[in-house]
């Protein structure tokens, strides 16, 4: 009864670093289990004892049972190779919306941050840190539609990636995409992207782990002082 209960708690919750069905992985003849995971933010200590305790039981469960585990990118990859010793990892970056048809305005102005308001997205630093460099700083969630995410990309000067943990950010791509230059943390999922060649994207060290309701994210302060890169 207990696991039934947590199992629905879970499922219940914003809990996305774990993307599959949380029922017994075996194997059976011609049956195959693919599993995918999204990131391994429960190694940073994201989420409660429990949620951590659990989301590493999944992760060794699909190690050892799942016919492949897909993953977003290539550090997490990486990552649960040295810490699960996983293998037959497919890598498939996530496949963000294609905002190139969208006609940037004539003069962009203002910030853009898109996602939660979760510890590890750091909302609070990309509000400092627009905040001191006098940047209107707009913020929009994952119900948002396509079409308005599009017009905003569009005319924003930046978007604002402070992430602690990320296993791929898809928002960064779509701003890529269409040509608003993103100012993001210095993480392992931003630097693979960088990486391959992602013109635009410009890395600054992570903020800290806020302190009670204090974020600051200086090294973006100092990047916003100067002209963003070329659309």
């Amino acid at each position: 009864r207990r696991r039934r209960a947590l199992t629905r708690r879970h499922h219940n919750a914003a809990y996305t670093h774990l993307l599959t069905d949380y029922g017994p992985l075996v194997r059976t003849g011609s049956v195959q289990n693919i599993v995918t995971i999204h990131d391994l933010r429960f190694l940073r200590g994201y989420g409660s004892r429990v949620r951590r305790l659990f989301g590493a039981s999944m992760v060794r469960r699909a190690c050892r049972h799942a016919s492949a585990i897909v993953v977003p990118s290539a550090p997490v990859a990486t990552e649960l190779e040295a810490h699960f010793q996983a293998r037959d990892v497919v890598v498939i970056p996530g496949a963000p919306a294609a905002f190139s048809y969208v006609d940037a305005a004539e003069a962009r102005s203002g910030a853009l941050f898109i996602g939660r308001d979760e510890p590890r997205k750091a909302l609070a630093a990309a509000r400092h840190a627009a905040r001191t460099a006098g940047l209107a700083l707009q913020v929009v969630d994952g119900t948002t539609s396509d079409e308005q995410l599009a017009s905003l990309l569009a005319s924003a000067q930046w978007l604002l990636a402070p992430s602690l943990e990320e296993g791929f950010h898809r928002p960064v791509v779509e701003a890529l995409a269409a040509g608003t230059p993103v100012l993001a943390s210095d993480i392992p999922a931003h630097r693979d992207r960088h990486a391959r060649g992602a013109q635009g994207l410009v890395l600054v060290p992570a903020p800290g782990r806020p302190s009670g309701s204090r974020a600051e994210w200086p090294a973006a302060v100092r990047r916003l002082a100067a002209p963003p890169p070329a659309a």
